[in-house]
């Protein structure tokens, strides 16, 4: 029997699907077949589209969501993206919901870009109902609006014109391929289907009114609720806040819009997991962990016993694709190279449904370093051979705590670290709690017209401006008298703490590679513990610390994600 609180991993054509299967107590006659939007909203909403499923299982109704040709864990197409590809693989993934949940009444749920997919095939026999949450009534006005918000991302990454790949459709590093968004500036609406339509609307969307007003016209029964908590939603994956009202509200309306099942239709109980790529093979995978945790394995077509091992962590509330989908880019290169790759989501992260009794916030909790152990444990029995922890941010600090913990880790990958040692006194979740920027984005902004602009009109507040340079002051002071006396500040306890772990691993002969992005945080968090310039790193031999230039935080450049892939490219070929 399958268990309706675990993720189950499927296969489509060329991608991956995760199905939600019902409460067998509460079960209803339909299914929910779930359209995502494209790129940074993807990635700010991957764990509404979790939570969603979860709440429509429990109502008893079952689900299926999947990743478009050329996003997140689905294979690029050899033709690249365009919307017949994807109008074919949401027609794929809705035989495949049918199958696997034996319903015969399918639900249309679209966010976004999702729902001009929904558009093109809520004509089908088996499609009963659909949603349409923030919809896109006029797609090339969406492409503006994309562009347009990409400059202000892009602007708070602290990236310059020239770092961005200009002449395309792209935002936070991902890129739309130019024949799907010519597709959507010339995509025409197709009849409207009659069928009971709900509508997440925006209400300072004129567009989101206009698109009620055609459904209206054209005699289709519409209901319409607000999309309230819309822009918390995509603020960005780590500061996003799920809008459980709206959630609720869309599963009253599929219960509503769906029957009591009246007979047991069978659950498919076997399906295929496997999607092969060029030069390597990919499985969806459920590991025991804090909860089941939902991953991906990407291995070589002939992998050897004691091939090499890399596991990618979660970097903030980034989901297991990773930011600009660079984790799926890497372990792909990686495991065509030999080596078998795991990228996989932590308790209460993209795919992963929470840990019972855990908190809401899990970044620099033990919650990820012990789902680290678990994730180890799943790839030893898959390979003998040494095993490398990637992480980047939140990632990079899981892992290095990891290793510190478990012996089995050979190897460290360490991208733009901002904490080493996690304050407890910080929060992710209180502003006024959380760290400054670093030294070299002040300076950086400092020298920018626009800063002193936006001084000049309040948009910033100096107030705040000078209590982050005084929070670095006086961290600095702190450190450097740290080594004289290590009691008499917190900071002394965190370096001793520190060196201790880089000790400890220098014993072990565990390589540690930093690469950090040049004038970024995690410099600053080095020589904090190691001293102007570093100059302390030299007492580990183990230790490898190289700097990206012309990249952000988040290595969001594509000539900044292709260093990043070189280098471990190069370390799987030592």
């Amino acid at each position: 029997m399958i268990d309706h609180l675990r993720p189950v991993p499927v296969s489509l054509i060329d991608s991956h699907g995760i199905f939600a299967a019902p409460n067998l107590e509460t079960r209803r006659s339909a299914a929910v077949l779930m359209l995502r939007p494209w790129g940074f909203d993807e990635l700010c909403t991957r764990k509404f589209f979790r939570r969603l499923a979860e709440e429509l299982s429990q109502a008893g109704i079952a689900s299926l969501r999947f990743d478009y040709p050329g996003t997140v864990d689905a294979l690029d197409p050899r033709d690249g993206q365009s919307l017949q590809a994807w109008e074919s693989s949401a027609l794929s993934a809705l035989d495949t919901l049918h199958k696997v949940s034996g319903a015969d009444e399918i639900i249309i749920f679209g966010f976004g870009l999702g729902s001009v997919i929904a558009q093109q095939i809520y004509s089908h026999s088996l499609v009963k109902g659909v949603v349409h949450a923030a919809p896109v009534g006029n797609p090339r006005r969406y492409l503006r609006e994309v562009e347009l918000r990409a400059k202000v991302i892009h602007d708070g990454l602290g990236l310059d014109a020239f770092q961005i790949l200009l002449g395309h459709v792209s935002i936070a590093g991902i890129i739309m391929e130019p024949r799907l968004a010519e597709d959507l500036r010339t995509f025409s609406p197709p009849r409207l289907a009659n069928i009971p339509t709900l509508v997440v609307s925006r209400e300072d969307k004129a567009s989101d009114q206009k698109f009620v007003a055609q459904m209206k016209e054209a005699g289709c029964p519409v209901s319409e609720i607000a999309f309230d908590g819309y822009t918390q939603l995509l603020e960005d994956p780590t500061a996003s806040i799920i809008p459980d009202q709206v959630l609720s509200q869309i599963v009253d309306w599929c219960i509503e819009h769906s029957s009591a099942a009246t007979s047991i239709f069978p659950l498919q109980t076997t399906w295929s997991t496997h999607v092969s790529g060029s030069g390597y093979i990919e499985e969806g995978v459920i590991i025991e962990g804090s909860a089941p945790l939902y991953g991906v394995l990407c291995s070589p077509e002939a992998s050897e016993p004691d091939a090499p091992a890399l596991i990618f962590l979660n970097s903030g509330y980034d989901h297991h694709g990773g930011w600009a989908r660079a984790w799926v880019e890497a372990s792909r290169r990686c495991a065509s190279k030999g080596a078998l790759c795991l990228r996989a989501d932590f308790a209460n992260i993209g795919d992963s449904p929470p840990a019972n009794s855990e908190p809401e916030q899990v970044l620099y909790t033990e919650g990820p370093i012990k789902d680290t152990s678990a994730l180890i444990d799943f790839i030893r029995t898959k390979t003998s051979g040494p095993i490398t922890l990637v992480g980047r941010c939140s990632g990079a600090y899981t892992a290095f705590q990891a290793a510190f913990r478990d012996d089995r880790i050979t190897q460290l990958f360490l991208c733009n670290q901002v904490r080493l040692i996690w304050d407890p006194e910080e929060s992710l979740t209180d502003p006024t709690r959380m760290g400054p920027r670093s030294m070299g984005d002040y300076k950086k902004r400092f020298g920018d017209p626009k800063t002193l602009k936006r001084l000049l009109t309040g948009d910033i507040s100096i107030p705040g401006v000078m209590r982050g340079l005084s929070s670095h002051a006086v961290t600095r002071v702190s450190h450097m008298i740290a080594p004289v006396w290590p009691n008499i500040s917190k900071h002394g306890r965190f370096r001793q703490e520190c060196h201790e772990i880089f000790k400890a691993l220098r014993a072990r002969d565990v390589s540690m590679y930093f690469l950090c992005s040049e004038g970024d945080q995690s410099l600053e968090q080095l020589a904090l513990y190691f001293g102007k310039d570093r100059k302390g790193l030299r007492a580990y031999p183990n230790v490898t610390l190289t700097k990206v230039p012309n990249a952000d935080h988040n290595l969001t450049p594509p000539a900044a994600r292709e260093s990043f892939f070189g280098y471990l490219e190069n370390l799987i070929e030592r």
